[in-house]
């Protein structure tokens, strides 16, 4: 850590035995895998995708940098030149986005906060709230008036 390199070193490190020993267990599956194998560009399209599938899991920056077999901060730098936006706040914007769908269709907030992955629903409403500026059930009762 004297250097400043030893800490990205040591991320990287652990990334690449986090992702080894995910691969032996088999914790995988064939969509991480395929992010993993590709040049960066194919791979944060891969993890664009695994992003989508995985929308209500417990997502970190972390796991998204091993998907794309590069350290958090090279991640963020790919993510802020393809999107304008950090890894969490791509992760944010695509968790409302899908709230917004199911909200269309009168899924109520506390589900909806567990199905884009939020495990509290006061959470899920601020970070809504934030993105959108009206809570979610502001939002929805005005979508299904319309």
């Amino acid at each position: 850590e004297v250097h400043g390199a030893s800490s990205v070193f040591f991320e990287h490190g652990l990334a690449n035995i986090l992702f080894r020993l995910a691969t032996l267990s088999g914790v995988l599956g064939k969509t991480e895998m395929n992010a993993i194998s590709h040049n960066s560009n194919s791979s944060l399209s891969s993890v664009f995708e695994i992003v989508e599938e995985r929308l209500g899991d417990d997502l970190r920056v972390f796991d998204m940098a091993i998907w794309a077999g590069v350290d958090t901060k090279t991640l963020t730098r790919m993510f802020k030149r393809e999107t304008g936006k950090t890894p969490f706040a791509y992760l944010t914007s695509r968790r409302v986005e899908r709230a917004k769908t199911l909200l269309r269709k009168e899924v109520s907030v506390t589900e909806t906060a567990l199905a884009v992955g939020y495990a509290n629903p006061a959470k899920f409403s601020a970070a809504f709230r934030r993105s959108v500026g009206v809570t979610p059930s502001e939002w929805a009762r005005v979508q299904i008036t319309c």
